[in-house]
């Protein structure tokens, strides 16, 4: 699909990265397409093709952007209005600060905008904006914008029409969804009766591990045990990961609802939440079993939990338990609700591949989709590492992709320009299992994890020359410093 108007065409590639941007605002895509014509003819004006600034932006004599690129100064503006303009390096580079500067919780509230009008207003103090867009004033410039949306619209047979009311034209963006307790409870049920070594137990258990890169680079194997993987494979299914969490260690597990904040302890518990066992009673040891609450009646509560022995078999299985039985250390609570579920395939440029990265800047940003329009998630320091398992060219970067095991989300982060001039990271090929450490940590514990990885409920065994951290048993390397 190309748009043309007035003797110039806006290409297929520009309307796709348009379109996703503004879903990642939750804006019409007609106001960012119908802004490049109003403010640079789509890259064809002088000023867009001297400075690749297809919007005018002036320059401020600070070549350091808070969008992070980095500008230079560029022709002069006409002589009754004085300055310059800002150059960019690329039209990549511009696209990324013209979209930051719209960005949510910046000073203009267009994001989330449910029109074009409200798009255009939100530019502009009387619609909330911290200062105004455009000197022009907010009517002279609206009126504008929307004479030039109608002529484009008209000139390409209400193509604009068609992509504001369109839906899921762009793989990949994050849609909003509802994930309830009882969509989780209803496929754990939907497993009740599977046993160990069954076609049903052997597909959970190759779903648990298809999902790279895997929590402490583990692969789960037939006869591990298995309670956590089910809790984890539910969750995936159920579409609440990013709610659970991903693991096959109970402790382990423990820690990541800890991190997200639904660890409540030992209360009184509710139908979806997810209970831990320690069978000797210690409620501050090394975790042993997980499941799900399935129902609460008095003071009974009614589970579902993988591998739970019915006759001597391994299984999906229903118990029974006092809440406050001293064999339970407690109790997670899912914030179960309205959440952010990002699809696995993002894009059509997408690499598969198995690779890390050590950190080379101080800070590197990690966003929720290849973008530097989406949400930020994340901040990663220097000479920490990350495992990735695809790559993306984007906005003229190099990009890595990978599922964090704290919350299940796919992150992004900027591996290097795609001219190779400027790298943030030392790119590595394969996996390693680096528990969260800095390359420096890793390299002097030499990360090699013990053959019997903990899985389960499994309590570490730590031999001489082993160190237990988080329910993970490394091999350390000790060396002598002067």
């Amino acid at each position: 699909m190309e748009l043309n108007y007035n003797g110039v065409t806006l290409p297929s590639d520009m309307i796709g990265y348009l379109v996703k941007v503004a879903k990642s605002l939750n804006v019409p895509p007609s106001y960012l397409i119908t802004k490049l014509h109003f403010e640079g003819i789509w890259g064809k004006s002088e000023v867009a093709r001297e400075n690749n600034n297809w919007s005018g932006m002036t320059w401020t004599g600070d070549p350091n952007r808070p969008s992070g690129i980095v500008v230079s100064k560029g022709s002069a503006r006409p002589k009754n209005e004085g300055g310059h303009y800002m150059r960019y390096k690329s039209v990549d580079e511009f696209l990324t600060d013209w979209t930051y500067l719209i960005r949510r919780g910046g000073i203009y509230k267009v994001a989330d905008s449910a029109t074009f009008d409200e798009a255009v207003k939100g530019m502009f103090k009387v619609g909330g904006a911290k200062y105004d867009y455009a000197a022009s004033g907010f009517d002279h410039y609206s009126k504008g914008m929307k004479a030039r949306r109608q002529a484009i619209n008209r000139a390409n047979n209400g193509a604009l029409d068609k992509l504001d009311n369109a839906k899921g034209l762009i793989k990949g963006v994050s849609k909003t969804v509802t994930v309830t307790a009882k969509q989780v409870l209803d496929v754990a049920r939907g497993l009740i009766g599977a046993t160990k070594y069954g076609a049903t137990h052997k597909k959970l258990i190759n779903d648990y591990n298809k999902v790279t890169p895997r929590p402490v680079s583990y692969a789960v194997k037939y006869d591990d045990d298995w309670c956590d993987a089910f809790v984890t494979v539910v969750a995936d299914r159920a579409g609440a990961t990013s709610l659970i969490g991903r693991e096959c260690g109970v402790e382990r597990h423990k820690s990541i609802f800890k991190q997200k904040n639904i660890w409540l302890g030992l209360v009184k518990p509710q139908a979806g939440d997810i209970v831990i066992w320690r069978w000797d009673g210690n409620r501050n040891g090394f975790a042993n079993h997980i499941g799900f609450v399935e129902s609460v009646s008095g003071n009974t509560i009614t589970t579902i939990e993988g591998n739970t022995f019915k006759g001597g078999v391994s299984q999906v299985g229903r118990n029974t338990y006092a809440w406050n039985a001293q064999s339970i250390q407690g109790y997670a609570r899912p914030k179960y609700g309205t959440t952010k579920v990002t699809p696995e395939a993002t894009a059509k440029n997408e690499n598969k591949v198995s690779k890390h990265f050590v950190v080379t800047i101080d800070n590197l940003r990690a966003f929720q989709e290849p973008t530097a329009t989406s949400k930020l998630v994340e901040n990663i320091k220097r000479d920490y590492v990350k495992n990735i398992d695809v790559t993306v060219e984007s906005e003229g970067y190099l990009w890595g992709g990978w599922i964090s095991s704290a919350d299940g989300k796919r992150r992004y982060t900027t591996l290097q320009t795609l001219d190779g001039k400027r790298k943030f990271v030392d790119l590595k090929d394969g996996t390693i299992s680096h528990g969260g450490e800095t390359y420096t940590e890793y390299l002097a514990l030499q990360e090699k994890v013990s053959d019997d990885q903990p899985v389960g409920g499994d309590t570490p065994k730590v031999g001489k020359g082993q160190v237990e951290i988080d329910g993970t048993v490394y091999d350390v390397e000790l060396k002598e410093t002067k």
